[in-house]
């Protein structure tokens, strides 16, 4: 696509919070759902968005209106938004990349074109890398949506920063390796705990089991800072995930029974 073009911006010290959101997935439901959850914290807040708002909701264009409006340039490309840049002609669904190419403006996909796979931010004398988790950013070599956190954190760390973000895996968890906080932001639509296949469970937290604290609620990720320490929480809420269903089921989505299964539980067969 574009290597890996890094933008470098400074963030406005009096935010209260950044919000580190990715895998929208172009689910409005979902979206609707975040939108009410963020609008009742308190302060200012400044939404950061890190990667794959395309492919299997069928919103592509109001997801892409939203994410313009909301935080604009503070944003990466996952690899679903790499793959609607490919372009596409005639008709498609709207829950694929092509369906959504063929439904964005030229603005629009103008405004993906010139997003970064890594965003590096400087807030309050703190470094924050975002970087969606798809390629990895030495070798380029393409990194599973199945990666465990270690994969992540061994592919995507940066030592001299306070905070590194990833998406991609769907699966949210908070680490701290050595000086650096490492997160994942999860998904606000459609939560990954565990894929099933002929193997069996395998949960993406990497542990052999699923655990009490596995939660198939939509997550997002909130930053603050004090005393000059970011403090990462995991936030989660939920949405109608009925109505999400419908939607699909509605344009006729050919795997709709499993992706209404995946929402119920978190847990995706493949």
């Amino acid at each position: 696509m574009n290597g890996y073009r890094t933008i470098t911006r400074r963030l406005d010290d009096q935010l209260d919070r950044l919000i580190i959101l990715s895998d929208l997935h172009a689910h409005l439901p979902a979206l609707t759902a975040f939108t009410e959850c963020c609008a009742k914290l308190k302060g200012r807040s400044q939404v950061l968005f890190n990667g794959d708002l395309f492919f299997g909701g069928p919103n592509p264009a109001e997801a892409a209106r939203w994410l313009m409006a909301t935080a604009g340039a503070l944003a990466t490309l996952g690899n679903h938004d790499e793959g609607m840049l490919k372009g596409a002609q005639g008709e498609h669904p709207p829950y694929t990349e092509e369906g959504a190419f063929v439904r964005l403006n030229s603005e629009q996909r103008d405004y993906f074109r010139a997003l970064p796979r890594r965003l590096i931010l400087q807030w309050r004398g703190k470094k924050i890398v975002l970087v969606h988790g798809h390629a990895d950013p030495t070798t380029g070599e393409e990194v599973s949506w199945q990666a465990l956190p270690d994969e992540q954190i061994a592919r995507f760390l940066d030592p001299s920063a306070d905070l590194c973000a990833t998406g991609h895996t769907h699966y949210a968890y908070v680490r701290q390796v050595g000086r650096t906080t490492f997160a994942n932001s999860g998904s606000p639509s459609l939560p990954i705990l565990a894929v099933l296949d002929k193997t069996g469970l395998r949960p993406q937290s990497g542990k052999k089991e699923l655990g009490a604290d596995d939660d198939p609620r939509s997550t997002f990720l909130e930053v603050t800072e004090s005393a000059g320490r970011l403090n990462v929480e995991i936030v989660r809420f939920d949405y109608d995930r009925a109505a999400a269903a419908r939607a699909l089921e509605d344009l006729n989505h050919p795997r709709v029974s499993v992706i209404r299964r995946w929402l119920a539980d978190g847990i995706l067969e493949v």
